[in-house]
């Protein structure tokens, strides 16, 4: 990745945006109204990577070089799956707070596909957009950025992740989570573990809407928070808040095996840790990447008031 400049990493963002929001809505126009739903996931997961492949052509990068070269086996790839469920009560109670003020996209996504059996599920669920989605974000994006500086590199990965969500109740805790895969990938030197994780959390979402008779039993009504006493939202804010914490906490014990066992303990903290090692290889935040950045929370909160 050293011959991928920050600068033009912050402009592929731009062009990435542009590519898959306009793609998106050419594509709701010629595609036919009954067009299969597992196709339209397809399609969809291919108009997220074709940029991505087109760039890496032109800047002559291999995908090697997008994967990482750390080593994992089985024992690891289990830590990482057990890692993503710690971090489920944070994911929980995010989405507890943005139900405050944002709609819920996911549930409606999710019904959708409930028709199909569960195999069919995981693959367009949570398989393709966990590889697909850690290869743009751990491997591109936060593979150029960790060389300036590997925390703030984790949380601009992570801000780009959850920006391109494109609605606030999801951004929440896909900042959160895509913070928590960059240390993955730190940890463990490859986005493998990064790609168990998000499968992991992706897959529990359609394990729990499979497992239900009626996918709209969880459905939550969009003035349904409001209506609960306010006794009843702090307790439930604080016991969603304490959980979050305790499985942060295991989430990095395990974070630590992990480095650990790739013997990069000593590397990892020093990356982590080093918040004033800040090398010239182009600021994060520039001009390009600022219009980007207003315009995605524009966005957002457009669709949030319309």
């Amino acid at each position: 990745m050293e011959r991928l400049s920050i600068g033009k990493t912050n402009i592929f963002f731009g062009i990435f945006m542009a590519s898959y929001l306009g793609m998106s809505m050419l594509l709701s126009l010629v595609l036919p109204p009954v067009f299969p739903y597992w196709a339209n996931m397809l399609v969809s997961e291919a108009v997220i990577i074709a940029p991505a492949v087109v760039f890496l052509i032109i800047q002559r990068i291999a995908p090697r070089d997008i994967i990482g070269k750390g080593q994992t086996g089985f024992f690891d790839i289990l830590l990482a799956y057990v890692g993503a469920y710690c971090l489920m009560p944070l994911i929980y109670f995010l989405n507890f707070i943005t139900m405050f003020f944002a709609k819920n996209y996911v549930n409606n996504m999710v019904s959708e596909l409930y028709i199909y059996p569960l195999w069919a599920q995981l693959v367009l669920m949570a398989l393709l957009p966990a590889v697909v989605e850690e290869f743009i974000f751990r491997g591109i994006f936060y593979g150029s950025y960790r060389r300036k500086n590997v925390m703030k590199a984790a949380l601009m990965s992570g801000l780009l992740f959850g920006i391109t969500h494109l609605n606030l109740n999801q951004f929440a805790y896909a900042f959160a989570i895509g913070v928590a895969f960059c240390l993955l990938y730190e940890a463990s030197g490859s986005i493998v573990l990064s790609v168990t994780a998000h499968f992991a959390i992706n897959a529990n979402t359609v394990f729990i809407m499979h497992f239900l008779e009626n996918a709209q039993e969880i459905t939550v009504q969009e003035n349904a928070v409001q209506s609960v006493p306010a006794g009843m939202v702090l307790t439930a804010v604080a016991i969603f808040a304490g959980f979050a914490i305790l499985g942060l906490f295991f989430f990095a014990l395990i974070i630590r095996k992990i480095a650990k066992r790739a013997d990069r303990t000593e590397e990892f903290k020093k990356s982590v840790t080093d918040w004033r090692r800040d090398c010239a290889e182009g600021k994060f935040l520039d001009a390009y990447m600022i219009i980007f950045i207003v315009a995605a929370v524009l966005y957002m909160i457009w669709i949030e008031i319309r």
